[in-house]
């Protein structure tokens, strides 16, 4: 038997690799996904950060540099 975690898996993995398939074909789905995965990583950043730094300016500076970060890293993909 087959059980639920492994179903789940199996068509988490099926559609991302589906994805994939579209981002290698579309400069178009690339930058929608380049967006959202940006979008997506920077709020899962802020709120890591919220949970570990206490002072407000060095969350503020983290979450700057951060984001200028994922701005090059898409630069240099795009």
């Amino acid at each position: 038997m087959i059980s639920a975690n492994l179903k789940y898996r199996f068509y988490t993995s099926l559609a991302l690799f589906t994805l994939l398939i579209f981002i290698m074909s579309s400069n178009l789905i690339l930058v929608y996904s380049c967006i959202i995965f940006g979008i997506i990583s920077s709020l899962e950043f802020s709120f890591i950060l919220k949970k570990t730094v206490k002072k407000k300016i060095n969350i503020f500076l983290l979450n700057v540099f951060f984001i200028i970060f994922l701005f090059a890293f898409y630069a240099c993909i795009l």
